[in-house]
């Protein structure tokens, strides 16, 4: 192994590129052109609402579908009821962490209402599911209630989500601890 060629050093600061170098190839002419994500694939930063938000939905959805899990039998009203006080607690945080803005149009009333509707809907879905596969494989049919309480809480998290965030005054608020 030899010196020049591994490991290989820096070069020297004061050093200019040699005129043959070709900068590197872009899409356009212009040099130095940095492109950047489309809105919907740019990288959320840890520290702002949305990315601690949608953490918050997700814990409480891996929350209550845990609660789904417990095999002890004959206790369903009771899982159904906490979860369902888990989801409200949920959405409590979120309405908190926006600051309970006013001022949504009837179109954000509206989604959060076909929000949940789809969200029961996708819930009932994802146990019918679960349940017909258990009818063949019968460990499968234990997670059913877990896979809907995920899928309820979810949905409704997200939907509350949305319907805070369309209020004209969460534009340039700054974000509030959910916790």
């Amino acid at each position: 192994m030899s010196r020049s060629t591994f490991p290989m050093e820096p070069p020297a600061e004061n050093s200019n590129p040699p005129p043959d170098a070709k900068p590197f190839p872009l899409r356009s002419n212009r040099p130095f052109q940095h492109r950047t994500r489309p809105p919907s694939r740019q990288k959320i930063s840890p520290l702002s609402r949305e990315y601690r938000l949608r953490q918050l939905i997700l814990d409480y959805a891996i929350g209550v579908s845990i609660l789904g899990l417990i095999p002890i039998p004959g206790i369903l009203a009771v899982k159904f009821i906490l979860a369902g006080l888990l989801i409200l607690k949920m959405l409590r945080d979120i309405g908190k962490a926006w600051g309970f803005p006013q001022g949504q149009d009837a179109f954000a009333i509206a989604g959060n209402l076909f929000g949940a509707i789809g969200g029961l809907t996708m819930a009932l879905l994802a146990w019918a599911t679960l349940f017909a596969i258990g009818v063949v494989v019968p460990v499968v049919r234990g997670l059913g209630i877990a896979a809907a309480l995920f899928t309820l809480t979810w949905a409704l998290g997200q939907a509350t989500y949305q319907y805070y965030a369309s209020s004209p005054e969460a534009d340039d608020e700054p974000p509030n601890d959910p916790a």
